[in-house]
């Protein structure tokens, strides 16, 4: 009886031991198997905000803890603002947003801007690549497109920094690693005191360029700065329009009356498909209504059901068609202004849309071709017809071969708007 006893007594003691040792081969390796084996959503949210407010170098690290394979990715979201709800931009300012990231572990990025990353319609805006720096440690760089503000308007750009852990990666290998992004923006300020997007330029006219005329006298030609040659003329006197100083914003305008216009005859750099951008400055003397009553701003058409472009004020509102009738209108949200006004129109051969004084309108149209064919442009009237003549004043029209990115298209009507709108 007493050898049993201390038999057992033996056993208990080699059990105590091996559960002792257990729990110390735990703390040692602290519930991180565990930890891989749970495979929960890993998504989380973490908004930081940038300021661009001037010209500077803002560098910003982030340290990324717990990560773990997982079906979810995670999800880092920050913006970058042109003003911080109180101040804002006092001038154009573009800006480079590089992202660098360490390579401890095997994950995938994808960074994302002004979309919904989770849409089957979202398209990542940089792609990695991996580098090394001169100690020779390997990094991801990702380093997306300039991008600019307007300092007319409140400007937000949010970023969606996406990634992935692929459950494959299973292993005790990548226990307690920390990944190390850093994310730097550099801003510049973009000087607008002169048209500096011309890469395209097919038809530039600028009434601030004519030179030789006084306060109401008659403009006969109104000469092309694109460097294509495509001035614009009116050999009849009585159909010309009239040159008058000091009107917008303290230059010099060409004012239509109804029966004027000016012609540019047909050039092989005037037939533009598909893609096409084209900016109008204007003072509209006074809103037409109906369909019969248009007021046109410019045009290249051999019919009503063939042009390239045309470019009114119809109905009300501030319009651009293309190729055929109807279907492929985009037109403005608000009524024409008959105050200066800027309107850009913007076609990539797939969609056209339409800004006002630098804003987007809601409407757009899909297309596939401009239709060109041979015939005049109008500058003030329809190409086929005088009948729609332009009412008012005209004071810059600068057209391009080439849908504008973006930021070409912020610096073109920054410069259009300082110069004519006093923006």
């Amino acid at each position: 009886m007493i050898i049993l006893t201390a038999s057992i007594k033996v056993s208990f003691f080699k059990v105590f031991l091996l559960f002792i040792s257990l729990l110390i081969l735990l703390f040692m390796f602290p519930y991180t198997y565990s930890r891989y084996e749970t495979f929960t959503a890993s998504e989380v949210q973490s908004p930081v905000a940038y300021y661009v407010l001037d010209t500077s170098y803002t560098h910003d690290n982030v340290r990324l803890h717990d990560l773990v394979p997982s079906n979810s990715p995670y999800v880092f979201n920050f913006s970058i603002s042109n003003n911080d709800g109180e101040r804002k931009l006092e001038t154009v300012m573009e800006y480079d947003l590089t992202i660098k990231s360490t390579t401890n572990l095997p994950l995938v990025y994808e960074l994302y801007m002004n979309e919904d990353y989770e849409s089957p319609e979202a398209t990542p805006i940089a792609t990695e690549v991996v580098e090394q720096d001169e100690h020779g440690t390997y990094f991801r760089m990702f380093e997306t497109p300039t991008e600019y503000f307007n300092y007319f308007y409140d400007e937000t750009n949010e970023y969606t920094l996406v990634i992935y852990f692929p459950l494959e990666y299973i292993s005790y290998s990548y226990q307690n690693m920390i990944e190390s992004i850093e994310i730097t923006i550099d801003s510049r300020q973009v000087m607008d005191s002169k048209l500096t997007v011309t890469e395209g330029r097919v038809l530039h006219l600028d009434a601030s360029s004519i030179s030789g005329l006084s306060d109401q006298d008659y403009v006969s030609i109104w000469s092309d700065l694109s460097g294509k040659g495509n001035d614009a003329m009116q050999s009849t006197p009585s159909e010309r329009p009239v040159y008058r100083t000091n009107q917008m914003n303290g230059l010099p305008v060409v004012r239509y009356d109804g029966g004027s216009d000016l012609s540019i005859l047909d050039d092989d750099s005037l037939r533009i498909n598909p893609e096409i951008t084209i900016f109008a400055v204007v003072n509209l003397e006074s809103r037409t209504t109906g369909t019969g009553s248009i007021r046109t701003i410019t045009s290249k058409e051999s019919g009503h059901t063939n042009r390239n472009w045309w470019l009114v004020q119809w109905d009300n509102k501030w319009a651009f068609r293309q190729s055929s009738m109807g279907t492929s209108t985009v037109e403005s949200d608000s009524d024409a202004s008959t105050e200066p006004t800027m309107i850009t129109v913007s076609g990539d051969g797939s969609t056209m849309n339409m800004f006002v004084d630098g804003i987007e309108q809601a409407s757009s149209v899909n297309y596939s071709s401009l239709a060109t064919q041979d015939s005049s442009v109008g500058i003030g009237r329809q190409a086929d017809t005088t009948a729609r003549n332009w009412v008012g004043d005209i004071a810059e029209i600068i057209i391009y071969e080439t849908s504008l990115l973006e930021g070409e298209r912020k610096i073109v009507e920054n410069y259009l708007g300082e110069k004519w709108l006093g923006w």
